[in-house]
C-alpha cells in the first residue's frame, strides 16, 4: 500500500471513530444540552451532567430563557424547587451551583439577564460564599456567562464543543449505566432543582446520623486564612460583589428578594468551635449593612432581607441515634443542606405566598 493509501485509511478510520463519538454522545446526550429524539431509559434523564452542573444550568437557561430565576449554592439547589405555582405567570429556574462563591453568584444573574430580562430574582447567601481566599470552582468559566458568549458562534461552540470530547464519551457511557439505577444518583429537573437520590441511597444505607458524624464540608470552616477581602485589601472586597449584584437589579428592575440560608444546628455549632462565629456575625451585619445603603442610594425601600440562619425548631432537629436506619429527619439531609420540605416553607414565606405565616417562629424578616 502506498503513503497515499496509508493515509487515506488513517484519515477514514479517523472520520468513523469521529462520527462514532458525536453520535454517541449527541444521542446519550450525558450533560443535558444535546436534546436529540427522547429515548426512555437511554436518554430521558441525565445524571452524570451533575459532574458538568456550570455546563448543564448554563444552557438550560439559553434554552428555556427563565424570567424568575433562584441564585445560590447547592443549599439553594437541593433545597429550593421553582414549582409553577410559586412564580404565576413566569418561567422560573433554579441556578443553584455547588460551593458558588458570590462571584459567581453575580455572574449567574447577570448572565441571567443578559439571554432574557428578569422578572424575579431570589437570591439565597452563604457565609461560606464570601471568602475571598476560597478558590472558584475548576469548572467555573467566566467567559461562559458574558454576553459575548451568547453571539451565535460563541453560542453554539459552548453548546456543542463538547460532542467531540472523549471525556463527554465516558460521561455517556456513565449515565447510561446510571440510569439503570435511577433512584441511587442525583439529577436535575427541568427547572433546575436537584433531586439527590444518591444522598437518599446513603441514608437507607447507613442511616441519617452518618450524614453528621464528619464535619461540614464547606472550606470556611477549616482553612486558617478566611477573609472577606481578596488579595489587595479592603478595596477589594467580596461584598463588592453583592452590591453590584443590587445595582444590577435596581437599574435592570428586577424585583429581588435575599435569604440568608439555613443551616442545622450542627453546622453552627462547628463554625463556633473552629473559632469563625464572630465572622459569620460580621457577616450577618455587612449584608445587612449593604442592603440597607443600596436601598439608600435609589431612594428606595430595601429589598426584602430574610435570617434563616440562626437557632430556631427547624434547625435544631434532633438527630436520630447512630445505625437508626429507619427514623429519617424530616427537614435535613446533613448539616449544612436541607430538605425541600424546608425549602418550600422558606419560599413561602419570602415570597408572601399562603402558608408562610404558619411558621412565625421560622425566619427573621429584615427589611
Amino acid at each position: 500500500m502506498t503513503n497515499k493509501g496509508y493515509l487515506a485509511v488513517a484519515l477514514g478510520l479517523a472520520g468513523v471513530l469521529f462520527l462514532v463519538v458525536v453520535s454517541i454522545n449527541y444521542f446519550a446526550d450525558p450533560i443535558g444540552i444535546y436534546h436529540p429524539p427522547l429515548i426512555k431509559g437511554f436518554n430521558d434523564s441525565s445524571p452524570a451532567a451533575t459532574a458538568y452542573a456550570r455546563i448543564e444550568k448554563t444552557e438550560a437557561i439559553k434554552r428555556l430563557k427563565p424570567d424568575a430565576i433562584i441564585i445560590g449554592s447547592s443549599r439553594a439547589d437541593i433545597g429550593l424547587d421553582p414549582r409553577p405555582e410559586y412564580f404565576p405567570g413566569m418561567t422560573p429556574y433554579n441556578a443553584g451551583l455547588s460551593a458558588a462563591t458570590i462571584h459567581e453568584n453575580r455572574m449567574m444573574l447577570e448572565f441571567a439577564q443578559a439571554v432574557h430580562p428578569l422578572k424575579e430574582a431570589v437570591i439565597t447567601l452563604d457565609f461560606f460564599s464570601f471568602d475571598g481566599h476560597r478558590l472558584e470552582n475548576k469548572q467555573f468559566e467566566p467567559e461562559r456567562l458574558t454576553p459575548q458568549a451568547l453571539t451565535p458562534l460563541h453560542s453554539f461552540f459552548y453548546t456543542y464543543g463538547t460532542i467531540v470530547s472523549f471525556d463527554t464519551l465516558i460521561a455517556s457511557f456513565k449515565n447510561i449505566r446510571y440510569l439503570k439505577h435511577l433512584d441511587r444518583h442525583a439529577y436535575s429537573e427541568p427547572n433546575g432543582h436537584k433531586i439527590n437520590n444518591d444522598v437518599v441511597d446513603n441514608i437507607a444505607a447507613h442511616g441519617a446520623a452518618h450524614m453528621f458524624d464528619a464535619p461540614p464540608a464547606d472550606r470556611e470552616i477549616s482553612v486558617d486564612d478566611f477573609s472577606f477581602d481578596y488579595a489587595g485589601g479592603q478595596d477589594n472586597s467580596v461584598f463588592n460583589h453583592l452590591e453590584a449584584m443590587l445595582d444590577f437589579a435596581r437599574q435592570n428592575k428586577i424585583k429581588v428578594v435575599l435569604l440568608l440560608s439555613p443551616v442545622h444546628e450542627g453546622y453552627m455549632k462547628h463554625i463556633e468551635e473552629q473559632g469563625r462565629g464572630a465572622l459569620a456575625e460580621e457577616w450577618k451585619k455587612r449584608v445587612t449593612e449593604i442592603v440597607r445603603a443600596n436601598a439608600a442610594r435609589y431612594g428606595e425601600k430595601p429589598y426584602p432581607l430574610w435570617d434563616f440562619a440562626y437557632r430556631n425548631s427547624f434547625t435544631t432537629e434532633p438527630v436520630p441515634a447512630a445505625g437508626d436506619l429507619k427514623t429519617h429527619m424530616k427537614w435535613w439531609w446533613d448539616p449544612s443542606h436541607y430538605k425541600v420540605e424546608l425549602g418550600d416553607i422558606v419560599l413561602r414565606k419570602v415570597l408572601g405566598l399562603p402558608g408562610g405565616h404558619q411558621y412565625p417562629g421560622f425566619g427573621r424578616k429584615i427589611f
